[in-house]
């Protein structure tokens, strides 16, 4: 059940905000559509263990809303959530997450390869200007999808 899994991640952090937010997790009898991960002092290997357990089931798919934002998950978060987040996700929050361009191109690219994106917030990070023409070029071909950069 991905609430337990989740839920024993951020018990292991062991924060008090990571604790009460893994009691909340473990309260859900279904599923969460809503994770939001906000200013939790996670990092990227805290980032690739929550994206592992969102790759193990077909609970994640259920998952509508994300956000890690402000947590110091860098290039190496990133790239471990573009390649573990379900295509069902149509809200991604990861304002000053310190992601590089390298996390930066592959959240991008998973950008790419859905059609239930509706918002982004990306703001606060490393990107280059190049990286951020990019993101500037997907907002007017996909003019539907809210981008903040």
């Amino acid at each position: 059940m991905l609430q337990k899994k989740i839920a024993f991640i951020l018990r292991k952090k062991g924060t008090s905000s990571c604790l009460k937010l893994a009691e909340s997790i473990e309260k859900m009898e279904v599923c969460p559509t809503v994770l939001h991960f906000r200013s939790l002092d996670l990092n990227a290997t805290d980032a690739k263990a929550i994206a592992m357990i969102l790759q193990q089931g077909n609970d994640a798919a259920r998952i509508d809303s994300i956000s890690f934002s402000y947590n110091l998950i860098g290039d190496a978060g990133a790239i471990d959530l573009a390649q573990s987040l379900p295509l069902s996700v149509s809200e991604i929050g990861l304002v000053g997450c310190e992601i590089g361009d390298q996390g930066g191109k592959a959240i991008l690219n998973w950008m790419q390869n859905t059609s239930n994106l509706q918002m982004i917030c990306i703001e606060q990070n490393n990107f280059s200007e190049c990286l951020k023409k990019e993101y500037n070029t997907f907002k007017k071909d996909y003019p539907e999808v809210l981008v903040v950069i």
